[in-house]
């Protein structure tokens, strides 16, 4: 074991990661971003453990600011690329906005990231390296949330929402909670080729399993409960297009009015209009 360990380490690590740091830490960063909805790829998470081995062994508290920065432009990029999809509805008016909102954004967003790894890199040599970490991380997360009227997408406990027993934990600890556990599990990748990864591993399998099981217990002690109350909910399929068309607002209000006093055998309690029906 212990030799193909050390044979990966010597062929990819070094050889095809540690040579090209900028582009490796974007790719892993790109790839961080798997993570989250829709497609919930969990080991993608490990793509942490890349950037805490980087900021591990750089040099100096510049180039960690460097490597943090790299992987944050890559991870923005790719989980907040949509954006620019919405400015493109528009493309007639807006097309100029379109290169700020797919890379502008992710570049400003990347400096959290970065200056969260040029702090982190002070504790390189603590034995409790992976837990500074984790907690500089969602402290900048949580400075995210609020600085510059804030910005709290694509936090790292969102990464749990595939699963009802995990996301329990967050009626305990918050999304930030959760997140500082996902962040010092991922960051506990950092440790592959340790001497002590067992001890790292069996850390983090204790930790999953406790907060399973605790999910297990609230799921199963806090049955759904089923109310008598009649929803109903309207989506009358206008295009993007044309919801901002002064021409067409009264259509489509009406569209909105028609479906909702629709008769379909029983009469609802609440109607829900989608955000900016009107």
């Amino acid at each position: 074991y212990d030799k193909v360990l050390s044979s990966l380490r010597e062929k990819y690590m070094f050889t095809k990661i540690e040579n090209n740091p900028k582009k490796s830490l974007y790719l892993f960063g790109l790839i961080l971003s798997l993570a989250f909805a829709p497609t919930f790829v969990v080991p993608a998470l490990l793509s942490l453990g890349i950037l805490g081995y980087f900021i591990k062994n750089a040099d100096s508290q510049n180039e960690a600011f460097i490597y943090g920065f790299w992987f944050g432009f890559g991870f923005f990029t790719s989980s907040l690329y949509w954006i620019s999809l919405g400015v493109s509805v528009y493309i007639t008016d807006f097309w100029w906005a379109i290169p700020f909102a797919l890379f502008g954004l992710p570049l400003f967003l990347a400096f959290f990231i970065a200056f969260s790894s040029m702090l982190s890199w002070r504790f390189r040599s603590s034995p409790y390296y992976t837990l500074y970490l984790s907690l500089i991380w969602v402290g900048f997360e949580w400075l995210r949330s609020w600085l510059f009227t804030g910005l709290p997408w694509n936090l790292l406990g969102y990464s749990l929402a595939f699963s009802n027993e995990l996301i329990q934990i967050g009626s305990v600890f918050g999304i930030y909670g959760m997140g500082l556990i996902v962040a010092f599990i991922s960051f506990n990748a950092i440790h592959l080729f340790s001497p002590l990864r067992f001890k790292y591993y069996l850390i983090s399998s204790l930790i999953i399993i406790a907060v399973f099981s605790f999910g297990q217990w609230r799921l199963k002690n806090n049955p759904t409960i089923f109310s008598s109350v009649k929803l109903r909910l309207v989506q009358p399929n206008i295009a993007q297009s044309e919801k901002w068309d002064e021409d067409l607002f009264w259509s489509n209000l009406r569209s909105h009015v028609n479906l909702s006093i629709l008769d379909t055998g029983f009469v609802p309690d609440i109607i829900l209009w989608s955000e900016a029906a009107v």
